[in-house]
């Protein structure tokens, strides 16, 4: 269990560092999305992103629940 404790911080952190790409990657994406004249494309592109925001949130919400 103690190694765990210790490792709870680094983990914590490693998911911080990682937020400022995960904000670039939807905000671009999400810019992309008004732009995209296919259909086809735009809806990918939204399905893609869904399962980004859906793994993002699982991720931190698992790293919550191990603290």
């Amino acid at each position: 269990m103690d190694d765990l404790c210790t490792l709870l911080p680094d983990l914590q952190s490693e998911i911080e560092s990682h937020r400022v790409v995960y904000d670039r990657l939807d905000n671009t994406g999400r810019k992309l999305l008004g732009s995209l004249t296919s259909q086809e494309d735009a809806v990918m592109l939204q399905r893609r992103l869904d399962e980004m925001n859906q793994r993002w949130n699982h991720l931190k919400a698992k790293s919550i629940a191990i603290r």
